[in-house]
């Protein structure tokens, strides 16, 4: 039996077209199902005894997942796990240590999937930047701080010259990409 096309990658958009919000916000999900190991197993045979098959699932990956709020995540690390967040704006906006705590728990950005897509207009999309640009803008006390410890950071490399020279050639020798 052939695989459907859409098994190879190609997906019709009439396919995704009554799923979920996907009309309004592309927010559906696409899951391809995966075909199985081929696996020997005993059936009952026609009249007496068995008779083995062999056989091959159709499965949908899924596995066990939970969705989880940007309060429960505190306090962990998802190292190399892929997790997918929801970055969607609610209408009372978001907070700045939502952002902190969802976006930090991740070794890089290249482990994080978002949800949906963060606009789809125009529109939304200033009102999306204007949302983020508001939880990212610092207190004038901590703006302050932040400026102090940037020029004790300065005094410090300039005191201590040859050492940070000497920690830049070190790094530069044992990070993958100087290891060819």
């Amino acid at each position: 039996m052939a695989a459907p096309s859409w098994l190879s990658g190609h997906i019709p958009g009439t396919v995704l077209q009554g799923l979920g919000d996907y009309a309004s916000r592309g927010g559906a999900f696409i899951l391809s199902p995966r075909a199985s190991c081929i696996a020997e197993v005993e059936m009952p045979a026609a009249g007496y005894g068995t008779i083995t098959k062999q056989i091959r699932r159709l499965n949908v990956p899924l596995g066990d997942r939970q969705a989880v709020t940007d309060y429960f995540v505190q306090g962990r690390s998802f190292k190399d796990e892929c997790w997918l967040v929801d970055l969607a704006v609610p209408p009372n906006g978001i907070k700045r240590a939502t952002l902190y705590v969802l976006l930090t728990r991740f070794k890089t950005l290249d482990h994080v999937r978002l949800l949906r897509p963060l606009y789809t207009t125009p529109h939304e999309r200033k009102r999306i930047i204007k949302q983020f640009l508001s939880a990212t803008n610092l207190e004038p006390d901590l703006a302050a701080n932040l400026r102090l410890l940037k020029q004790a950071a300065r005094e410090t490399e300039q005191q201590y010259t040859a050492e940070f020279q000497h920690a830049r050639q070190l790094e530069a020798r044992w990070t993958p990409s100087a290891q060819g």
